[in-house]
């Protein structure tokens, strides 16, 4: 598949990996979640096996649930959703989210945010042993919840912080079928 395909190129190679009925359910899905976006973006979410967002998303949804199911000590996930206006058409790509994580988005060119934006995110973020900064305003406040298994909650980062208790579940979960 080429970096910026096409729709009908990003079906083909859906139908190629998965065949016909899956890969109509994975680009309806998607596009009924993401109407805003375009199939090149889409492509990124899902374009075939290996790396993409949502076998990522399955692989830490079963990596939390493991985690969980120790009952040592919750587990806590996140969704970096954001899509930085550098890099049109790519949507969140896997790491995106470190220089908002290390406060270095002045480094990363394609990671370029308001001030008002990099702050409230940097607020946001998972500490140890801190779950849900409480350095924050009540009012700013947006806290983790630990994943229970086969829920997937997460904390998603966006132009629209928010808990969700299972992003993009329902397409994801196509691939498991």
């Amino acid at each position: 598949m080429r970096s910026r395909p096409t729709e009908a190129e990003w079906l083909a190679t859906l139908t190629k990996n998965y065949g016909e009925a899956k890969a109509k359910q994975l680009a309806d899905g998607l596009k009924k979640l993401h109407p805003e976006k375009s199939s090149q973006t889409l492509s990124y979410m899902c374009g075939g096996p290996g790396l993409n967002a949502l076998s990522m998303r399955n692989n830490v949804v079963k990596m939390a649930t493991l985690k969980t199911n120790l009952k040592a000590a919750p587990a806590f996930t996140w969704y970096f959703s954001w899509q930085s206006p550098m890099l049109e058409g790519a949507g969140a790509w896997h790491t995106a989210e470190l220089a908002f994580c290390f406060d270095n988005t002045k480094l990363a060119e394609q990671g370029r945010v308001t001030d008002r934006r990099r702050r409230r995110w940097q607020r946001r973020w998972p500490r140890p042993g801190q779950p849900s900064p409480r350095r924050q305003p009540q009012s700013a406040r947006i806290g983790l919840v630990s994943v229970r298994p086969a829920k997937g909650g997460a904390m998603v980062f966006d132009n629209n912080c928010r808990m969700e208790a299972d992003p993009e579940g329902e397409v994801r979960k196509i691939l498991l079928t």
